[in-house]
């Protein structure tokens, strides 16, 4: 994946997302939502999955798997203190986010895992496998390394 790549895959996850259950939460307004959530995982994908993590997707970029390694997790507070201009991508959401994101990681397993952070598909391109394909690739890795994955998960399919 290139820098280039960003804009078309995070349009590709912003729709992959807009009905997602966390994605309502954070962004109710629905004619406000696909635009807030492209520039998230603009920011995400810029900041945090590529120089920290993995980005797996299709040629086409209609679907992505993203991943942050062991070696990576948990991020370091000058790592987290970079993420905080995503404060103004939630705007008076802040606080709910910041309220999920306290749960989340009080659930967050310590051991040393792969992190899959995001994986999504263009609604468009869905029901092809290429969810499954992406998480094969590291999954093969996590079986192979005898290493343990971990992802929250806002919806049954």
């Amino acid at each position: 994946m290139q820098l280039e790549d960003i804009p078309t895959l995070s349009e590709s996850l912003a729709r992959a997302f807009f009905d997602d259950p966390v994605s309502c939460y954070l962004f109710p307004e629905d004619h406000r939502r696909i635009r807030r959530l492209e520039r998230y995982f603009r920011f995400l994908i810029r900041t945090m999955f590529l120089p920290r993590g993995e980005a797996w997707t299709t040629p086409d970029l209609k679907a992505a798997s993203l991943w942050i390694p062991p070696k990576n997790w948990p991020p370091s507070v000058a790592e987290g203190v970079s993420q905080l201009p995503v404060l103004a991508i939630l705007g008076r959401r802040t606080p709910r986010a910041l309220r999920l994101m306290q749960l989340l990681e009080s659930h967050h397993p310590r051991a040393p895992h792969f992190y899959l952070g995001t994986i999504g598909t263009d609604p468009a391109a869905q029901r092809k496998g290429y969810g499954s394909a992406l998480l094969r690739v590291v999954l093969s890795r996590c079986d192979t390394e005898a290493i343990p994955s971990y992802l929250e998960s806002s919806k049954a399919t």
